[in-house]
């Protein structure tokens, strides 16, 4: 892949019919399904403001991560806890390791979601060897719309947000293990709580 920073909102934006034939190997490709539709789920499902889809087992007893300078905060479950965290970038995992979060804000996107999109796929086949597309679409977070890119590796899936805001743009990142789908719920809850500072 190219040496752009983590932040650069190229990377991780998709436009669904240039992703390619999905050939995950058939052991894997439950697995997989099965993972990329529980953060599907939390993040096409999930009931407006003021109303939640999400388990109740995803937040009980959450906290909150603010970043420094208060530029966004998201909300995690007792499972979780925030491994990293800097300036402006925070990576959440479960107790259990089955899947992390990464947040990171970035510069405001220039031009529109899909022309950023359009490389996505070649630029990831060069990144990952094993890179497989999974399912691609958009999502409503409360920061406006949202570009969700979700991909199969070697025993992980990985799903990427861009989102979109005023005066910047966040770039979430979740990875989870192949059949970990209630820890992949979790994650969606997570990136579904996003808000922009």
């Amino acid at each position: 892949m190219s040496t752009r920073p983590a932040t650069d909102p190229v990377l991780v934006l998709t436009v669904g019919a240039s992703a390619g034939p999905l050939r995950v190997r058939p052991r894997h490709l439950v697995a997989a399904l099965c993972v990329a539709a529980a953060i599907a789920s939390v993040l096409l499902f999930a009931l407006p403001s003021g109303g939640s889809s999400a388990p109740k087992h995803a937040t009980a007893g959450a906290s909150t991560y603010t970043a420094p300078g208060g530029a966004f905060s998201v909300r995690y479950p007792a499972s979780w806890h925030a491994t990293a965290a800097g300036a402006g970038a925070v990576a959440i995992q479960r107790a259990d390791r089955s899947a992390l979060v990464t947040v990171r804000e970035g510069a405001p996107l220039k031009g529109s979601l899909s022309k950023l999109a359009k490389g996505l796929p070649s630029e990831l086949r060069k990144r990952f060897p094993d890179f497989q597309p999974v399912s691609a679409r958009a999502v409503q977070l409360s920061t406006g719309p949202a570009l969700v890119y979700t991909f199969a590796r070697t025993g992980k899936v990985e799903t990427m947000v861009v989102a979109p805001a005023a005066k910047h743009s966040y770039t979430l990142i979740v990875v989870a293990k192949p059949g970990a789908t209630r820890a992949a719920a979790e994650a969606g809850t997570i990136v579904r709580s996003l808000r922009a500072g």
